[in-house]
């Protein structure tokens, strides 16, 4: 299992501050991408996925775009299936809103766990962002 997070500054100053008895055992890795997509280029992504099956998604991404507060629960509730395009769709800038919500959300190592998870699919998509020529 790979225990490496990538965090903003930011974000690692939150997670410092939970209990060291769920932070314990974790690699925390300095997120240094900046690579991250405009409005036009994540609303481009979002008419390109295809989430007809399940509605509620599109509310989500909406309140992600907005930088509202999102529900927890829905992270949880994430048919795996479209986990890829969801993440693709939201952006390394969606992600970054859902993983601080999940950092002030954690009571569990395996609240940590899903953090990990969505750490490393910004962290990828940061590094193909800046391949491709994202300013």
């Amino acid at each position: 299992m790979n225990k490496k997070i990538f965090l903003t500054k930011e974000e690692r100053a939150l997670f410092d501050a939970l209990p060291s008895e769920l932070t314990d055992g974790y690699k925390i890795k300095d997120e240094k991408g900046t690579a991250y997509e405009t409005k036009e280029e994540l609303k481009m992504r979002a008419q390109i996925a295809d989430f007809s099956k399940y509605p509620e998604v599109d509310t989500f991404l909406e309140k992600v775009f907005e930088n509202k507060e999102v529900r927890p629960e829905f992270i949880e509730d994430i048919n795996e299936e479209i986990l890829s395009e969801l993440s693709f769709a939201m952006g390394a800038i969606g992600l970054s809103h859902v993983i601080n919500m999940l950092i002030n959300e954690i009571e569990t190592k395996e609240d940590i766990e899903g953090l990990i998870g969505f750490s490393q699919i910004r962290h990828a998509l940061l590094k193909t962002n800046a391949s491709i020529s994202y300013k």
